[in-house]
């Protein structure tokens, strides 16, 4: 079977401006400290300082609209990849006809990325598994024709 694979929901489409802010201010004052003491010059600090914020208020922009991970369905197994997260659930352990959106509290494994894009996956025996991939009906439609079909 042809692998299908389904990009996470990411948590926000918007830039998270409080956050890229602070994230680009907390090494700036350290930074301008440094340099003013060091070379007692606040034209050079205050240069520096402000190239350093500019650069890292880009990179901090970028960080929220980067791709969370993605589920993708292959013939024997459920592939889990996020970031340093890479999971691998055979789907002979998992009971892809009772797939239901929704989050289930004691699931033992969770690539959650917004609530509102849960899947909860039945596992045969212990604890299900928790998914939130961008189209949810897509993915539940997805998981129920392969329990059809397998």
């Amino acid at each position: 079977m042809q692998p299908i694979t389904f990009e996470l929901a990411p948590r926000s489409r918007v830039h998270d401006w409080d956050k890229a802010i602070a994230f680009a201010i907390a090494p700036a004052a350290p930074t301008f400290a440094s340099i003013y003491f060091f070379t007692d010059g606040l034209m050079l600090a205050s240069i520096v300082t402000a190239v350093c914020v500019v650069g890292i208020l880009i990179c901090g922009f970028t960080l929220p609209n980067a791709s969370p991970g993605r589920v993708t369905l292959t013939g024997e197994a459920l592939r889990l990849d996020s970031g340093f997260l890479h999971a691998t659930v055979p789907l002979a352990e998992l009971d892809l006809a009772g797939a239901r959106p929704g989050s289930e509290e004691g699931a033992d494994l969770r690539l959650s990325t917004k609530p509102a894009h849960a899947v909860t996956i039945p596992r045969r025996a212990g604890p299900a598994l928790v998914v939130t991939p961008l189209d949810r009906d897509g993915f539940v439609r997805t998981l129920r024709q392969r329990a059809v079909a397998g």
